[in-house]
């Protein structure tokens, strides 16, 4: 719960190094993992000159690693003061092999009062105002659709269609903490 990232931080980061567009697994790839891997391939949160804009996460955000960084950085900051501070994976997590003893979030959210799931809306069958997904809509239908490409696009960034993502929100409700969902 220590290595939240407090959400002044996280815009002025994001702003800095242009990464609104990137996904959340590039951050990893060309951010995190290249300048822990130098520091004992420590968390994120841990590097001296990240330290002090950290602390203890009142927020856990459950995103997807498909989805926009920008994304999670809105949904963090949304109906925030610049104070708060959000347990993001990417930053809280050791990102290199032997890190099994980080991947209980579950103390984590324990701590946390509320969990936010970014959840940008997509574009698509999906999104269409007459979608039929009602009674009508054949088996077959569905079945094609779950077999397309958009389908496929769609399930890398709705936190619904990610496992991690659904054992999340099962947690938060098993811990009956507050759970919303921002687009």
């Amino acid at each position: 719960r220590g290595c939240g990232v407090r959400v002044d931080f996280l815009l002025a980061l994001t702003f800095a190094l242009n990464m609104w567009e990137w996904m959340t697994g590039e951050v990893v790839q060309y951010l995190v993992k290249p300048v822990t891997e130098g520091e004992g391939r420590c968390r994120f949160a841990h590097l001296p000159y990240i330290r002090p804009y950290t602390g203890a996460a009142t927020i856990f955000m459950s995103h997807c690693w498909g989805a926009r960084w920008g994304d999670l950085v809105a949904a963090a900051c949304a109906g925030s003061d610049m104070r708060r501070v959000v347990w993001i994976d990417v930053f809280a997590v050791r990102q290199w092999p032997g890190n099994g003893a980080d991947l209980d979030f579950r103390g984590v959210l324990a701590g946390c009062t509320a969990a936010i799931v970014a959840a940008a809306p997509i574009e698509g069958q999906l999104t269409e105002e007459d979608q039929r997904w009602g009674e009508s809509w054949k088996s077959s239908d569905k079945k094609r659709f779950l077999l397309s490409d958009e389908y496929a696009v769609a399930a890398k960034v709705l936190p619904f269609c990610r496992l991690w993502c659904v054992v999340e929100i099962a947690a938060v409700l098993e811990l009956r903490k507050a759970l919303v969902f921002s687009s």
